[in-house]
């Protein structure tokens, strides 16, 4: 006999769960109750509605017991910028600490210290 995998939501903890289920007894019409081990897919469930909204056109509409709708929206973002990496123009290596203040130095994670403003992101040259 195959199993029923029911999807549920924790109402205390906002968990998705996944596991075996049944009607639940004396329960609303529709109400189901795990019978063995159910998993965390809180995640995973998220993550699938949003690539399946995204490919079929972003928005899906549901109508609720109470009569109000219920709307998903998915929409790519555009990329975050690459964060800019400074390097010590001595030897190379990453910035560890820089003062905020204007004209203020930096320190190299070799102990070179250097203006900031000569800090580069680019390529760097060996002194």
């Amino acid at each position: 006999m195959a199993k029923n995998i029911h999807i549920g939501l924790s109402p205390l903890t906002g968990t998705i769960f996944a596991g075996t289920a049944k009607p639940m007894k004396g329960g609303p019409a529709g109400a189901m109750q795990f019978t063995g081990e159910k998993v965390d897919v809180t995640d995973l469930a998220l993550g699938a509605v949003a690539q399946k909204l995204a490919m079929e056109g972003g928005v899906a509409s549901f109508t609720m017991v109470d009569g109000r709708t219920l709307q998903l929206r998915a929409e790519y973002i555009a990329k975050p910028a690459a964060p800019i990496v400074r390097r010590c123009p001595r030897c190379g290596s990453s910035l560890v600490t820089t003062e905020r203040r204007p004209n203020g130095n930096s320190t190299c994670d070799q102990g070179h210290i250097f203006p900031t403003a000569s800090a580069n992101g680019g390529s760097h040259g060996k002194n």
